[in-house]
């Protein structure tokens, strides 16, 4: 067998990192051109038979070609100073515009939450991404944001396919090493997944990005199961905090039980902003039993296009803290407010245009039921 590397030379490392490998900006000196390099984490030799399924996958999803989905270079292994280890190495393009993860980050520090209108418009861009990859019988097992990259034209492109599994029979018993808060219940019990197993973790990475600080909080601060709680646990195999460990492990198992019961369905987690529907699709993605989710994205994409985005409409967003939905109507700027009567437990909103407050439009006694629809309904009509 012959181990081909490929010359070139690392600029930096990327603000986001993986728990199961590297990345890094690089130059590829023979082409010369600027290039994104993933070296997997492996512990001690890699067994010629790992080897060969390495290649075997890259070969397959080298010929997932498509306009969402994240070109391959090259696959092989770098170098390292013995002969006996190989670390392997994959090669794409370079994503200069940064992952999903880095929009929301930076946006929501503005002060308001992702536009509703951009987040369906991505939903859109990484569904047609799934249905080709299903298509192929190929499953990707870990989307979310930090594996979302931003395209030349403004669409997401799917990338890092170091967890993806290919159907046999459609189940595939391989899958390992996945991210903790993406893992579905059936993987858990049964050690194996279909096509829904990346549907349930769609619904997850839609809710970030419909409440992308909601979700931080949830990972980094309630239940402690993020990337670098990760790398302080198991970073280092001699060095192991039993302690902390098992506390991680009942995190996980609380995080894991609540998403069960609702988690991602309750309304009280979403900003006002996000219509009833879109949190009826992440809760049907995101269903416990698989017969309750949906069978395939034709049938997500379906509901999506359901929803009715108002005509003229854009930037449609929500003043964190505020409540306040600000947007774009036909290039004026407007904004509903929304107050919340503490004697009859209802909202009152009150629409503005270009600064003027639109008095005729000024909706009374809104329910918590009808709330998100009726904001929707106003923008529409200003």
């Amino acid at each position: 067998m012959i181990l081909t590397t490929v010359e070139i030379e690392k600029i930096k490392d990327f603000d986001e990192q993986g728990f199961f490998s590297s990345t890094y900006l690089a130059m590829d000196t023979r082409l010369e051109r600027e290039v994104a390099v993933k070296d997997i984490n492996v512990n001690g030799k890699v067994k010629d038979e790992e080897i060969e399924q390495f290649f075997h996958e890259a070969l397959k999803l080298s010929r997932s070609e498509h306009p969402r989905i994240l070109p391959i270079y090259f696959v092989g292994f770098c170098d390292t100073e013995d002969n006996e280890n190989v670390i392997p190495r994959v090669v794409t393009k370079y994503m200069k515009n940064g992952t999903l993860s880095s929009v929301l980050k930076s946006h929501y520090n503005t002060g308001y939450t992702f536009p509703l209108d951009t987040i369906i418009r991505y939903a859109h861009d990484i569904i047609q991404s799934l249905i080709h990859l299903h298509s192929l019988d190929i499953l990707h097992l870990d989307l979310k944001a930090s594996n979302i990259f931003i395209g030349n034209d403004g669409k997401l492109v799917v990338g890092d396919f170091g967890q993806s599994r290919f159907l046999v029979d459609g189940l595939t018993v391989d899958a390992e090493n996945l991210y903790p808060a993406l893992i579905p219940d059936e993987f858990t019990k049964k050690g194996v997944v279909d096509k829904t197993a990346d549907i349930y973790q769609f619904g997850i990475l839609f809710y970030s990005m419909c409440c992308y600080d909601y979700y931080r909080n949830f990972l980094e601060d309630d239940y402690e199961i993020d990337v670098e709680v990760l790398k302080g646990l198991f970073g280092n195999p001699e060095e192991k905090d039993k302690d902390a460990i098992k506390k991680f492990g009942a995190n996980l198992k609380r995080y894991k039980q609540d998403v069960k019961e609702g988690l991602y369905a309750d309304g009280s987690n979403y900003y006002n902003y996000i219509p009833g529907k879109i949190i009826a699709i992440i809760e049907r993605c995101v269903a416990h039993k698989v017969e309750n989710r949906y069978n395939n994205f034709y049938e997500v994409q379906s509901d999506l296009n359901e929803l009715v985005f108002p005509s003229g409409v854009s930037s449609y967003s929500e003043e964190i803290g505020q409540n306040s939905i600000v947007f774009k109507k036909d290039d004026v700027d407007c904004i509903i407010n929304y107050e919340k009567n503490e004697d009859s437990k209802k909202y009152r909103l009150v629409p503005r245009k270009n600064i003027q407050e639109v008095t005729r439009k000024i909706k009374e006694k809104v329910t918590d039921r009808t709330l998100r629809k009726e904001i929707l309904k106003l923008a529409d009509s200003l």
